[in-house]
């Protein structure tokens, strides 16, 4: 990977989510140089704050826990926000019950058009026959998610409605399990990619950066 511009951006504040195989910069202050990338890191943007920092969140919890199943539970009728919430609860009480604590999020999403209310459960591998044994509200459909980029794209796959939420939280997770976070500071983003590099052993495979005053720079790896 070449990088070109990087000197000129003033202090970033930065984060290694050293199980989630990322790291992210904060701009603390900002000049008028701007950062560019030959082939890889490609950069792209994003518009919405709360809903960017969600995806974020989402992305890291889902990689952190390796949750590589996706059980997409959807019901025999039409439920209100409150039935979709207490369905899910329910369905995780009795796991808990039986499998102890672990790690698990899900997501509410409605499709396209008239589709109906369903939701979005990430869990390990070795939950996914359990969930779908203790979902009574109607059916379930299995993905498996092998592989840190296929839990990464499922994540922002989870969160392409998160600027539009169709429950009053876009989405709902374990307690306890949220990733460590190693903080530093350095002046640059040439400065940033190389020590997290150093950590990780190698260079990142993709770099995203988003386009508002402030907004943070995150780095990917396998």
């Amino acid at each position: 990977m070449t990088l070109g511009n990087v000197n000129d951006l003033g202090r970033f504040h930065c984060r290694l989510y050293l199980a989630s195989r990322e790291a992210s910069a904060t701009q603390l202050t900002r000049s008028r140089g701007s950062f560019t990338a030959a082939g890889s890191p490609s950069l792209t943007t994003a518009s919405d704050p709360a809903a960017s920092r969600a995806r974020s969140k989402v992305r890291r919890f889902t990689t952190a826990n390796d949750l590589a199943s996706m059980v997409t539970c959807t019901f025999r009728s039409e439920p209100t926000a409150a039935q979709t919430k207490r369905a899910m609860k329910n369905m995780l009480r009795r796991m808990q019950s039986i499998c102890g604590v672990f790690p698990y999020l899900w997501v509410p999403e409605r499709g396209d058009g008239h589709a109906r209310l369903h939701t979005h459960l990430l869990l390990p591998t070795a939950l996914a026959g359990s969930a779908r044994e203790q979902w009574i509200a109607g059916w379930t459909h299995l993905r498996s998610l092998e592989g840190v980029e296929a839990q990464r794209k499922c994540a922002h796959y989870l969160a392409k409605g998160f600027k539009r939420p169709v429950l009053a939280s876009r989405y709902f997770l374990a307690r306890g399990f949220a990733p460590v976070s190693v903080s530093f500071e350095v002046s640059s983003i040439g400065s940033f990619v190389d020590v997290a590099s150093d950590t990780f052993g190698k260079r990142p495979i993709d770099c995203w950066r988003g386009d508002r005053l402030g907004a943070g720079i995150t780095a990917y790896w396998l």
